[in-house]
């Protein structure tokens, strides 16, 4: 990926007056793109919906933009990292805990400026403070277990870089221009586990995916007909 001509494109879009995009995250472990059957714990071991807070990072966010004529369906695979498109929309930190955007809560990531066209890709990058091994990375301190036991976090290095993707097949986001625009990501939790290796400091593995929860033209919402 060309990082260094896609870290202007969110000024030069925000110049030309572009549509926006309004986006929220919540962490339920089915979202409704998601098919319940889908939604597992390994074995019947403890996985991170059992604890008090898991709080990450997101340090950056970015979309990958298809022309108008691009299908409607689109698998999140088929989108590769070095595909033209891509846009970084925003580069400003924002934490949270996963624990306190169960269900119906959310979290904003921000309101931001697109280009029109259909979304097909959103990417998180989280925010690690150590490589774990070759295709690892630990979030230190990001898990407080009922008890109050803090223990950390391995995710998979791609979720610091390139980030955490949304997964399967789902509706592309339509932006039309001069649109202000709405939707909710969820990153679910179920597909995790404690580890149990014996190792000195307690850890959660985590391996993250987003679903399209949500996606709506925000003037359409207000009168009822939404795009979901």
């Amino acid at each position: 990926m060309k990082r260094k001509l896609l870290f202007v494109a969110p000024l030069l879009l925000a110049a030309c007056g572009g549509s926006s995009l309004s986006l929220d995250i919540n962490s339920d472990d089915a979202a409704e793109n998601a098919p319940l059957s889908s939604v597992r714990a390994f074995n019947d071991s403890v996985d991170l919906t059992t604890v008090k807070s898991v709080k990450v990072t997101v340090s950056e966010i970015w979309v990958h933009v298809d022309g108008d004529d691009a299908k409607d369906d689109v698998d999140g695979t088929k989108v590769e990292d070095s595909a033209k498109g891509w846009q970084q929309v925003s580069s400003e930190e924002k934490s949270f805990d996963l624990m306190t955007v169960r269900n119906e809560a959310t979290k904003p990531l921000g309101d931001l400026t697109v280009p029109e066209g259909k979304i097909t890709q959103i990417r998180l990058k989280l925010k690690g403070t150590a490589p774990e091994g070759s295709d690892k990375y630990r979030i230190a301190g990001a898990v407080e277990e009922a008890s109050g036991t803090v223990c950390d976090l391995i995710v998979p290095r791609s979720a610091i870089n390139p980030g955490v993707k949304i997964s399967g097949v789902y509706k592309a986001m339509e932006i039309e221009a001069g649109g202000k625009h709405h939707a909710i990501i969820s990153l679910k939790l179920k597909d995790s586990e404690k580890l149990t290796d014996g190792g000195a400091t307690c850890a959660y593995r985590l391996n993250p995916e987003l679903k399209v929860k949500k996606f709506e033209r925000k003037d359409e919402s207000e009168t009822g007909d939404d795009k979901k």
